[in-house]
């Protein structure tokens, strides 16, 4: 396999699956299979839901942001005055302020919990103990959630989701259940479990755009393949098609108001800190699978052993920087203004501490300046005008003439 990156928006020909109709919520109509879209491909599609109406002038950038201090949670009672809004270092005048209680269930700004079960790149083990502990947070409070939730399961068959969210926890149980699919196999390979996780997140992303309010998306797993490494190369069509993918999924993200978080178990093998590629079982992988450097263009990446995700959490200006460490998972995850949650064996309280993110977070809107060329990057960062307390948000965008 020659072409590492034919990946960018063929991402959405991603095979999905519904979960079945057994296993629908109390007080949703399930959606069968044969109800979907089929796609011109024939394969099934992501569930669409009716198309957002339009809430921001054409262009405007709308963030959502995060506060937190010393004191556990978010914090919630700030004023406008508090915050400045910087792109690419300059101070931006905000249009739209507003402190969002997402206890309120306003209909206006709906929010909403995703989590994602990652078949794709656990183990067998792993994924068990991930699915009980996924459980374990559903049943809690008697299984009375606070925010409507959905599940996902990613396998080697392909995407499952549940059509609609519900706050049954006790149903969302039964769903979890019929998540029966395998585990990773030494077949697929680390560039195949590669290719499918990064399509699974775009067409999740793109998805979701449809779908108005906020929305944490959990992946629970290890996460995929960072790919790096001097096995690794590519030519300058590879990097574009790589920068191409990044550009549409960061935005896709962003558009969605979707903020990614990355769980996974102690002792599992994270998959965006290994600078050189292994099979799920050890060992290195076969000569055959791994893709040829291209005397076209520059090596991929270089990185030795032990690299992380951290070294690839800046944004990407261009297609000459870009890189397959860029399309990791936690890079993502600091990019949308999610979180990389430490490893641990409780992932009930690491979900709880995710969604409670949810509690109060605040919504700003800026115009950005005329860009002069397409996927013009611009870094973000707002800052809070009170001792010890930060921001959490995009850490970029691309913006477009």
């Amino acid at each position: 396999m020659t072409m590492l990156f034919r990946i960018c928006l063929c991402l959405l020909c991603l095979q999905v699956t519904v979960l079945a109709q057994q296993g629908a919520v109390p007080g949703h109509t399930a959606v069968r299979a044969e109800q979907i879209p089929a796609s011109p491909t024939k394969d099934p599609a992501l569930v669409l839901r009716p198309a957002q109406k339009p809430v921001n002038a054409e262009g405007r950038i709308q963030l959502d942001v995060v506060v937190t201090g010393k004191r556990e949670g978010p914090v919630r009672e700030l004023e406008l005055k508090d915050f400045t809004v910087l792109d690419n270092k300059k101070t931006q005048n905000i249009v739209a302020f507003r402190e969002i209680d997402g206890y309120s269930k306003a209909v206006d700004q709906p929010v909403q919990v995703i989590l994602l079960l990652d078949l794709v790149n656990s183990t067998f083990e792993q994924a068990g103990v991930a699915r009980t502990q996924i459980a374990k947070f559903l049943e809690q409070n008697g299984g009375h959630l606070a925010y409507p939730t959905s599940i996902m399961v990613l396998s080697e068959e392909g995407l499952r989701i549940q059509p609609r969210p519900s706050t049954d926890g006790n149903a969302l149980v039964g769903v979890l259940g019929q998540a029966n699919a395998t585990t990773r196999s030494a077949g697929l390979g680390a560039i195949g479990r590669f290719q499918l996780s990064v399509r699974a997140l775009a067409s999740i992303a793109e998805n979701e755009t449809k779908s108005p309010g906020r929305k944490i998306l959990i992946w629970t797993g290890p996460g995929w393949p960072m790919l790096v490494g001097s096995n690794f190369g590519s030519s300058s069509q590879d990097r574009q098609r790589a920068f191409d993918t990044i550009v549409e999924i960061s935005t896709r993200l962003r558009e969605a108001h979707i903020a990614l978080y990355s769980i996974s178990l102690m002792g599992s093998p994270n998959a965006a800190t290994s600078g050189i590629v292994s099979q799920p079982h050890g060992g290195l992988m076969p000569a055959g699978e791994v893709p040829q450097q291209s005397a076209a263009g520059p090596i991929m990446s270089n990185t030795a052993e032990g690299g992380s995700y951290k070294d690839f959490v800046r944004g990407v200006k261009s297609a000459r920087q870009a890189d397959s460490g860029n399309l990791a998972l936690q890079v993502f995850a600091v990019q949308s203004g999610g979180r990389v949650l430490d490893p641990s064996n409780d992932l009930a309280a690491q979900i709880a501490n995710c969604v409670g993110d949810l509690s109060v977070f605040y919504t700003l809107s800026f115009d950005p300046a005329h860009a002069d060329h397409p996927d013009d990057y611009h870094d973000l960062k707002v800052q809070i005008d009170r001792p010890g307390l930060e921001a959490r948000t995009n850490t970029g965008y691309y913006n477009q003439p």
